[in-house]
């Protein structure tokens, strides 16, 4: 008995995996952007790598951020609260995986959402309140579901640094 050819079913193999990439229903389904990440997140990550001075950022409350980000946008800030929290949901109907949501829990327990830059070495939350070092930034554009996407700002705390206490 006579075996196909390998290229053939290479050629096979590759058209399989493009039709199905262009249906919509392979295993190569694409991933919706439904929160603030490196590619839409604001300018470019800075991380600071040692302590501010006392005076080189202004300690605020995440309510002060919801209630007005625009003082804060973009200027070196620090919280003082217990740190980040991530949850993943699912994906829009007919994307594959989870979404994963960080948030950032001040002291007062209130939530922001927030894009982590801390090392992969750094604690991500503690049981007392620290003080985290950030930037402010405010997300604008479509958030949702294909179909079902509206326009939306807001903001979030990009974390670059915790101090040792709070």
């Amino acid at each position: 008995m006579r075996r196909p050819l390998p290229h053939l079913v290479l050629l096979s193999l590759l058209l399989l995996g493009v039709g199905c990439r262009a249906t919509g229903t392979g295993a190569t389904a694409p991933v919706a952007p439904l929160s603030p990440t490196a590619q839409t997140a604001g300018p470019p990550p800075t991380v600071a790598t040692q302590a501010l001075p006392a005076s080189a950022a202004d300690v605020i409350t995440a309510a002060q951020v919801e209630a007005n980000p625009e003082p804060f946008r973009d200027r070196l800030v620090r919280i003082r609260g217990r740190g980040l929290t991530a949850a993943t949901v699912p994906q829009c109907p007919g994307y594959l995986g989870f979404d994963k949501r960080v948030r950032f829990m001040d002291a007062e327990g209130k939530l922001l959402y927030a894009v982590d830059r801390l090392p992969l070495t750094a604690p991500r939350s503690y049981p007392e309140p620290r003080l985290f070092e950030g930037y402010i930034r405010v997300f604008t554009g479509e958030a949702g579901c294909p179909g079902q996407t509206k326009v939306e700002s807001f903001p979030y705390f990009e974390v670059v640094r915790v101090s040792e206490s709070g």
